[in-house]
């Protein structure tokens, strides 16, 4: 009889895994392409002597280094055994986060049994060499990262201030181009466009006959001459101010208005905001108050528009949406998609709460500015707040795609939503709540106020939010816990 041992060690892996990525900014033959990382990482298997099987290749091409939730690096992680190595290129190419999410990142790799080895800073971490080395080069990648953004916002708002367009090509109203100085000239021909545009309008016009008559009179769209005229894009021309004259350039809490050369006088561009019987639902205050005075979590204006009903005889709903048509984009940078809802019951419900809170308090920066121009305090916990809320839609994004478990995803989104809460505590401010002016009794208004009566309210206090979070019931997992609405009011003038 064969005598048991009493436990039998867990078999050892020697495999080796490799994990690349490449962000979109990438070029696609630069040193860090994912094709070049493959190649180097076969050179080092095999002076290593170790096999590289493909199938052990991790990528993750267009996804930053900044977000934890990446499907080629969750999938390498759920895969690791004891005995694992896992060699990667470059020390950015796991994290772009900081020292925090880089040994976060190694300690799951360690706890699986497994080390990482980075090839072009020759770190191995199972050494406590290794381990100081890696905190010293994570904190001084994410310092060059921090140090070129700084420099690039510098660099935009030295440029507006100086009366140069601080916007690329794809994000410059139509028509406006610059000169080899960065100064503001019209391309003539979609100049005589728009002069064309605002007279069709003046003759009293619906947005849908006007973008008729252009497209007869073979006037050029951005895409150029083949493709239609929409009545959505004649509206969102027609309430640019920058053709009577006005670029408005923000950049965090800055607003910066860049004179151009107009195009109509400020009494044509205003007779042109006019209204009408029949135009489209987007520009409609009844329906959709907030048109002007909100904004995507991108940055990007929403405009009211009504959902596509699922069956002839159900109640479309009403919902604002960031559309590449108004950012210019293709896709929102904040979900990755051609478009982002919010229903507008959901959306103007928490706007006018932000606003009204704001009105009540004294103590709020903004109120702060708004009463003596006084200087807003640094918040650090900005870049913070919208790291966690670009992972928390992430994170429900992987969960539609079925890329991550139910629970998994519970898990995360609980742990994320409670760091976020302790984000959001209001900074102290060293004013006296008597020297700020009482406007209680405008949040009773702003309470009260619905449809059009909401929009001239907004007009009047010159607000403007940005939208977070997601609606329910636009996607096919309703039941699924996902981010809060919130509006975060990024702008606020006094009444006059």
């Amino acid at each position: 009889m064969t005598r048991r041992s009493k436990s039998t060690p867990e078999p050892t892996s020697t495999r080796l895994l490799a994990y690349v990525r490449v962000s979109t900014q990438q070029q696609v033959d630069d040193g860090f392409s994912l094709a070049g990382q493959k190649a180097e990482l076969q050179k080092w298997a095999a002076y290593q002597n170790l096999p590289l099987d493909e199938n052990l290749i991790f990528e993750d091409a267009g996804i930053s280094g900044r977000h934890n939730l990446r499907p080629g690096l969750e999938a390498m992680l759920s895969t690791l055994k004891p005995g694992d190595t896992v060699a990667t290129y470059a020390l950015s190419r796991l994290a772009r986060g900081g020292a925090m999410q880089t040994l976060a990142l190694v300690e799951r790799i360690h706890d699986a049994g497994a080390r990482i080895v980075f090839l072009k800073e020759q770190i191995d971490t199972t050494s406590p060499y290794g381990r100081i080395m890696l905190v010293v080069l994570s904190e001084i990648a994410l310092l060059e990262i921090e140090q070129m953004r700084e420099r690039s916002e510098m660099g935009r708002l030295q440029a507006a201030n100086e009366g140069r367009i601080p916007l690329g090509s794809s994000s410059r109203p139509y028509g406006l181009e610059i000169d080899d100085d960065g100064y503001p000239v019209w391309d003539e021909e979609r100049a005589r466009t728009i002069r064309r545009l605002f007279d069709l309008r003046n003759q009293k016009l619906s947005l849908r006959a006007v973008a008729k008559a252009l497209e007869e009179e073979g006037h050029p769209t951005r895409r150029g001459k083949k493709a239609s005229w929409e009545s959505g894009v004649v509206h969102l021309i027609l309430r640019n101010p920058v053709y009577k004259g006005e670029l408005i350039y923000r950049q965090d809490r800055e607003r910066i208005v860049i004179p151009v050369p107009p195009l109509v006088s400020p009494e044509d561009w205003q007779r042109a905001q006019g209204g009408y019987a029949g135009q489209r639902s987007h520009v409609n205050p009844e329906k959709f108050p907030l048109t002007g005075h909100l904004v995507c979590t991108c940055g990007s204006a929403l405009v009211g528009q009504f959902a596509p009903r699922a069956k002839a005889h159900y109640t479309p709903h009403l919902y604002y949406a960031c559309l590449p048509e108004v950012r210019h984009t293709e896709h929102c940078p904040t979900n990755g998609k051609r478009r982002r809802l919010w229903r507008t019951d959901e959306l103007e419900r928490a706007y006018v709460e932000a606003l009204a809170a704001l009105l009540e308090n004294p103590h709020d920066p903004l109120r702060i500015q708004a009463a003596f121009g006084a200087p807003l305090p640094e918040d650090p916990h900005v870049q913070e707040r919208q790291d966690v809320n670009a992972m928390l839609e992430e994170l429900l994004d992987l969960r539609l795609k079925g890329q991550v478990t139910r629970a998994a995803y519970e898990r995360q989104f609980e742990i994320l939503s409670d760091r976020l809460k302790r984000l959001n505590a209001p900074a102290p401010l060293p004013i006296r709540a008597p020297d700020v002016p009482d406007l209680s009794h405008l949040a009773q208004l702003v309470r009260g106020a619905k449809g059009r009566d909401l929009a001239e309210f907004l007009d009047e206090l010159g607000v403007v939010g940005q939208a977070r979070g997601e609606s329910r019931g636009l996607s096919r997992s309703r039941d699924l816990p996902r981010p809060e609405i919130t509006v975060e009011i990024i702008d606020f003038q006094p009444l006059a």
